[in-house]
Protein backbone atom coordinates (compact mmCIF):
# COMPACT_ATOMS: atom_id res chain seq x y z
CA UNK A 1 0.00 0.00 0.00
CA UNK A 2 1.43 3.64 -0.72
CA UNK A 3 2.49 5.38 2.07
CA UNK A 4 0.09 8.16 1.47
CA UNK A 5 -2.52 5.98 1.14
CA UNK A 6 -1.98 4.70 4.53
CA UNK A 7 -1.94 7.48 6.11
CA UNK A 8 -5.30 8.62 4.39
CA UNK A 9 -7.04 5.06 5.92
CA UNK A 10 -5.07 6.81 9.14
CA UNK A 11 -6.84 10.08 9.17
CA UNK A 12 -10.29 8.65 8.10
CA UNK A 13 -10.38 6.07 11.11
CA UNK A 14 -9.34 8.53 13.68
CA UNK A 15 -12.50 10.70 12.36
CA UNK A 16 -14.77 8.48 12.77
CA UNK A 17 -13.44 6.96 16.11
CA UNK A 18 -13.97 10.74 17.41
CA UNK A 19 -17.75 10.73 16.00
CA UNK A 20 -20.52 10.20 18.48
CA UNK A 21 -23.56 8.22 17.72
CA UNK A 22 -26.53 10.16 16.54
CA UNK A 23 -29.30 10.04 19.62
CA UNK A 24 -33.17 10.46 19.00
CA UNK A 25 -33.45 12.24 22.15
CA UNK A 26 -30.76 14.68 22.01
CA UNK A 27 -31.23 18.20 21.48
CA UNK A 28 -28.47 19.82 19.71
CA UNK A 29 -28.42 23.81 19.42
CA UNK A 30 -26.70 25.10 16.09
CA UNK A 31 -27.94 28.77 16.77
CA UNK A 32 -29.19 30.48 19.53
CA UNK A 33 -32.47 30.13 17.57
CA UNK A 34 -32.23 26.75 15.89
CA UNK A 35 -32.01 23.19 16.92
CA UNK A 36 -31.62 19.41 15.48
CA UNK A 37 -34.17 17.42 17.75
CA UNK A 38 -33.47 14.28 15.79
CA UNK A 39 -32.12 12.63 12.47
CA UNK A 40 -33.60 8.89 12.01
CA UNK A 41 -33.17 6.63 11.32
CA UNK A 42 -29.40 6.15 10.76
CA UNK A 43 -28.25 4.25 9.18
CA UNK A 44 -31.19 5.31 6.93
CA UNK A 45 -31.82 3.32 3.17
CA UNK A 46 -34.04 5.75 1.45
CA UNK A 47 -34.75 8.65 3.15
CA UNK A 48 -33.80 10.52 6.26
CA UNK A 49 -36.35 12.24 9.20
CA UNK A 50 -34.91 15.33 10.19
CA UNK A 51 -36.95 16.94 13.05
CA UNK A 52 -35.75 20.37 13.66
CA UNK A 53 -36.83 23.22 15.79
CA UNK A 54 -36.68 27.05 15.47
CA UNK A 55 -37.71 29.80 17.53
CA UNK A 56 -38.95 31.94 14.32
CA UNK A 57 -39.23 30.80 10.36
CA UNK A 58 -35.71 30.58 9.54
CA UNK A 59 -34.09 29.13 5.94
CA UNK A 60 -31.87 26.58 6.40
CA UNK A 61 -29.02 24.78 3.85
CA UNK A 62 -28.38 20.81 4.71
CA UNK A 63 -25.11 19.60 2.70
CA UNK A 64 -24.60 16.23 2.30
CA UNK A 65 -20.59 15.38 2.25
CA UNK A 66 -19.07 11.89 1.22
CA UNK A 67 -16.10 10.38 3.43
CA UNK A 68 -13.60 12.36 1.51
CA UNK A 69 -15.40 15.67 1.55
CA UNK A 70 -16.53 15.94 -1.80
CA UNK A 71 -20.24 17.65 -1.84
CA UNK A 72 -22.70 15.51 -3.11
CA UNK A 73 -25.91 17.75 -2.57
CA UNK A 74 -27.28 20.48 -0.87
CA UNK A 75 -30.93 21.07 0.19
CA UNK A 76 -32.99 23.62 1.76
CA UNK A 77 -35.64 23.73 3.99
CA UNK A 78 -37.95 26.54 5.31
CA UNK A 79 -38.66 26.57 8.73
CA UNK A 80 -41.76 27.62 10.42
CA UNK A 81 -41.83 28.48 14.33
CA UNK A 82 -41.85 25.79 15.93
CA UNK A 83 -41.14 21.88 15.39
CA UNK A 84 -41.00 20.41 11.88
CA UNK A 85 -40.07 17.36 10.05
CA UNK A 86 -38.54 17.38 6.74
CA UNK A 87 -37.37 14.51 4.76
CA UNK A 88 -33.87 13.90 3.19
CA UNK A 89 -33.75 11.89 0.13
CA UNK A 90 -30.90 9.22 0.53
CA UNK A 91 -31.63 7.12 -2.15
CA UNK A 92 -29.18 8.43 -4.87
CA UNK A 93 -26.34 8.11 -2.76
CA UNK A 94 -23.93 4.55 -2.43
CA UNK A 95 -24.34 2.91 0.94
CA UNK A 96 -21.27 4.52 3.13
CA UNK A 97 -20.49 7.59 5.88
CA UNK A 98 -21.60 10.69 4.40
CA UNK A 99 -21.69 14.26 6.97
CA UNK A 100 -24.73 16.65 6.81
CA UNK A 101 -23.70 19.90 7.06
CA UNK A 102 -26.40 22.67 8.73
CA UNK A 103 -26.07 26.04 7.72
CA UNK A 104 -28.65 28.79 9.35
CA UNK A 105 -27.40 32.60 9.69
CA UNK A 106 -24.10 32.54 10.33
CA UNK A 107 -24.16 29.25 12.23
CA UNK A 108 -22.86 25.47 11.17
CA UNK A 109 -23.46 22.00 12.28
CA UNK A 110 -22.16 19.18 11.11
CA UNK A 111 -23.77 15.41 11.84
CA UNK A 112 -22.98 11.82 10.80
CA UNK A 113 -25.48 10.15 8.63
CA UNK A 114 -24.94 6.88 7.37
CA UNK A 115 -26.51 4.80 4.42
CA UNK A 116 -26.72 1.61 4.09
CA UNK A 117 -28.76 0.37 1.33
CA UNK A 118 -30.65 -2.79 2.03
Amino acid sequence: MPKSLHYTFIFIALVVAQLQPLQAASFTPVSPDFEIRSINPNPADKALLLELRSDRAALVYVSVFDITGNKRGTQPFRLPEGTSSHTFDTSRLESGIYFLKFYTEGYTFTRRMIVKHI
